[in-house]
Order: C-alpha cells, then structure tokens, then sequence
C-alpha cells in the first residue's frame, strides 16, 4: 500500500487528494492543514443576511472547466452560487471592507483591491 502526504487542505491539496484516490483507490493518503478548518482560501461567510466568498472571489465555469469538472466529480455542482445576470456590479470583501469590482483598466489602477497588482 502507497502512503502519500499532502500538505495543505486548500482547493489543490483537495484536488489531488480526491484524484489520487481515484487511481489509487488502495493508497492511503494524509492530508496535513495548518489551519482548523479546509478549504484554504475556499470560505463563504453570511453578514446580516448576505453571503460573501471570502479567497477565490469568482470563477467564469467556461474558463474553469477541470474546477467545474471536479466540482461535479465530487457532487457539489448542486452548491454552486451563480451570480445574477442582472447585477451589473460586483463587489469583493476585502480587508474588512466592501469594494467595487473594476470594470475597466482606470477603475483597476484605482482600486484597492487591483491596484498593486498594476503598480507594484
């Protein structure tokens, strides 16, 4: 029996130990997170009624399709939260504070959210 250890409970340590499974059903795998709880950046926290992801802040399911596909390898394709078409804006929970979603490369520059990614 093959023993593998991985380290880190986030979206890729529960990925490959999911997979690893898969072909190997017989190995034994330890899954080492330093924090309590999995899911690495992977969380969902509820404020007066409103949900808000914290890490990940979205993904576009055409251009994630192994997240997607893995997400329904695993049944969650069921609790996936899909954003309205009608909310035009997207706002991201950032450092305690509500932040617009950039739109464009001037609302990027200005952002505090994207701002440092464009001038580091």
């Amino acid at each position: 029996m093959t023993k593998t250890i991985i380290i880190g409970g986030g979206i890729s340590g529960w990925s490959f130990a999911y997979y690893l499974t898969q072909k190997k059903p017989k190995s034994q795998i330890v899954l080492l997170e330093e924090k309590p709880s999995f899911g690495g950046w992977l969380k969902t926290i509820d404020v007066g009624g409103y949900s808000f992801t914290k890490g990940p802040k979205f993904f576009a399911r055409h251009k994630s399709k192994h997240l997607y596909q893995l997400m329904q390898d695993v049944g969650l394709q069921d609790d996936i939260i899909y954003a309205s078409v009608a909310a035009k804006k997207r706002y991201v929970y950032q450092n305690q504070a509500m932040h617009l979603f950039p739109t464009s490369l001037y609302q990027a520059a200005l952002s505090p959210i994207t701002k440092k990614t464009i001038f580091p």
